[in-house]
């Protein structure tokens, strides 16, 4: 999965912007809006799964720990994808100078 990313990810920086391939602020823009809904949707399954850890647990206390474990990891990585989404709207904003 991740070598087929790494494959489009060319397409999917310049999808929208062929004739400028030299506008790095699109390009971050472009990879921006990209990175942000896919760690929007991963975390989004991370904590649904979370969730169902936790229902099938059935009072266990080692499945419910794993569970709040992963629920945290989830949560963890949709606040370092926002962090990360402002980040590279910092480094857009600073190349526009």
């Amino acid at each position: 999965m991740t070598f087929l990313l790494l494959l489009l990810a060319p397409q999917l920086l310049f999808a929208q912007y062929p004739n400028s391939p030299n506008d790095i602020e699109k390009v971050i823009e472009n990879f921006r809006d990209w990175f942000g809904r896919i760690i929007g949707v991963l975390g989004v399954i991370v904590i649904l799964y979370a969730a169902f850890l936790y229902m099938v647990a059935g009072g266990d206390e080692e499945k419910i720990a794993t569970a709040k474990k992963t629920l945290i990891a989830g949560v963890i990585g949709v606040a370092l994808a926002i962090i990360a989404y402002g980040i590279i709207g910092l480094v857009a904003s600073f190349l526009k100078v």
